[in-house]
């Protein structure tokens, strides 16, 4: 008697389709500065949401899909949440200055 075997039981390595399309560079560049600048680096936030709006852009004109999108669409939100934290920072800092030179708090 021959031994039948389901296919999802082999073996077998079986390959699956991965995603086509190509990589955009700065992907990494994106997720590690935004990661950076909504983890206490807020300064890195503008540089972040920069370069990835203009990698965005990049892939957008691109004939075919760019399989790492997420990575800059998360790096850009990421870059955004770091620019609003360092303007309440700034917003902080000169409502702070301005007490201290109108009312001589100290």
């Amino acid at each position: 008697m021959e031994h039948l075997q389901h296919p999802a039981l082999s073996a077998e390595p079986t390959s699956l389709p991965g995603p086509t399309g190509h990589h955009h560079p700065r992907g990494t560049l994106v997720i590690v500065l935004g990661v950076l600048a909504v983890a206490g680096v807020p300064v890195l936030g503008p540089a972040a949401w920069s370069v990835a709006s203009r990698a965005l852009r990049e892939a957008d004109s691109q004939p075919g899909p760019v399989v790492n999108r997420g990575q800059l669409v998360a790096g850009r939100t990421m870059g955004m949440i770091g620019t609003a934290v360092l303007a309440l920072m700034v917003a902080v800092f000169v409502a702070t200055v301005i007490l201290v030179v109108l009312f001589g708090i100290e």
